[in-house]
């Protein structure tokens, strides 16, 4: 297992890179980030930690830009 420490600046970079493009605040960043994160980390495991944070963000942009990840509760639940 990577280090804690290791797996917040991932993500946080993740969230910087992807906000440059989407400009939502800082809560619905963090909201997006923590939903994307919570469906794709039990999926692929630490493999995520492996890919370019810009590729992820990229992935994360183009889920926000269609509709994916801006609420609090999920689209059509």
């Amino acid at each position: 297992m990577l280090p804690r420490p290791m797996i917040e600046d991932f993500w946080d970079r993740v969230s910087n890179i992807a906000n440059k493009s989407c400009r939502l605040s800082d809560q619905k960043m963090r909201s997006a980030v923590e939903r994307f994160r919570a469906e794709i980390e039990p999926n692929v495991g630490e493999m995520i930690y492996h890919e370019n944070a810009d590729k992820v963000a990229e992935t994360l942009v183009n889920a926000v830009k269609h509709g994916e990840y801006q609420d609090i509760e999920r689209k059509g639940a």
